[in-house]
Formats: structure tokens, sequence, C-alpha cells
């Protein structure tokens, strides 16, 4: 099965049904994608819900868990700092994949998200 490819209609349907507080699933309803896609395109597109928890720090739950049937590892706070600092130095996704054992895509989730927390933090006037 194709999947269908969101259109930039598509992502402004995206932030304004979530800055209306609407839910991955429900949104995902709608435009006709997957509740992870959408929660994807929300980090990518920097929306936050209405009301966003201070759910920023430390990882929540086990280290390992599994997801759609293989296994994935959490971020640790050591990767997280190798993975910033190879940022600074101007690698490349690939170079950051390979050093830390990680997929592209991975390497690019986290990206968005240690942004969003400086975000957060930088809106909520604490130090990183």
């Amino acid at each position: 099965m194709a999947q269908k490819r969101v259109t930039e209609v598509d992502k402004q349907t995206i932030v304004e049904l979530r800055s209306q507080g609407m839910s991955y699933g429900k949104i995902g309803a709608i435009i006709g994608i997957s509740e992870k896609a959408v929660g994807w395109y929300c980090l990518a597109l920097a929306v936050e819900p209405p009301t966003p928890g201070k759910s920023w720090e430390g990882i929540k739950g086990p280290a390992v868990v599994q997801r759609g049937g293989h296994m994935v590892r959490r971020f640790t706070a050591a990767e997280d700092s190798a993975l910033l600092d190879l940022e600074s130095r101007g690698a490349t996704l690939a170079e950051m994949a390979r050093a830390l054992g990680r997929a592209s895509n991975s390497i690019r989730g986290r990206l968005m998200t240690l942004a969003r927390r400086d975000e957060r933090r930088e809106q909520h006037g604490e130090a990183a």
C-alpha cells in the first residue's frame, strides 16, 4: 500500500488542529495518515499542544522499548551531549548516525526534540 504524500495544506491543517488541542489520532484520521506520522510532523513543525507540560527532562520509562516489532533504544544524556557536540562541529546527519550507532531519521528526530526542549526552557526562563 502506497503511503499518502503529506502536502503543505495537510501540514497547515496539522498545525491548526493540534493548536486547537486535537489528538494525534484524530488529526491522522482526518488527514489520512497514522498517529505516529502526525506526531513526527508536529515535532518537525515545532507544534506544541495548547497546554504543554513540563515533560522535557529525563527518560520516561524503560531505556529500551519494543515498537513496531523491533527494539528501540532511548537516547541517554551522554548520547545527547555527544550529538550536540557533533552538531556544533558541523557533522552531517550521516556522520552523527554512524558515531552513535543510530539511524539518520532517529538523529534528525532527536535533534528536533532537543531544539524543542531548549525552546521550552527559554519560554519558561530556565537554564539548560
